[in-house]
């Protein structure tokens, strides 16, 4: 365990970290951060994998034109609601036998 100069402990288990004086929270974070690097590595690389799939299926939908085939049956029921709408109209007009 650390000691300071005046022979007494730097912390005991019950020590806060933010207590701690700087030197020694920043050996601790040091340790941690070689402790776990194998661990933030694995998920830099699974995110960025996750990343570039989104990415290729976006490409892959955009290259199928999707979108397309949508606006085409709203370009069907656009035009079918226009021609029963002028078929009503055609049939107020027509003189009644």
């Amino acid at each position: 365990m650390m000691a300071s100069q005046s022979g007494q402990p730097l912390f005991t288990k019950s020590t806060k970290f933010n207590d701690l004086p700087d030197n020694v929270k920043k050996t601790f974070e040091d340790i941690e951060y070689v402790k776990y690097r194998c661990y933030f590595a694995a998920l830099k690389l699974g995110f960025r994998a996750h990343i570039q799939g989104r990415v290729q299926i976006s490409k892959d939908l955009k290259q199928r034109k999707v979108g397309e085939e949508a606006t085409k049956g709203q370009d069907l029921i656009r035009k079918t609601h226009k021609a029963g709408h002028f078929s009503r109209m055609v049939s107020h007009l027509e003189p009644s036998h």
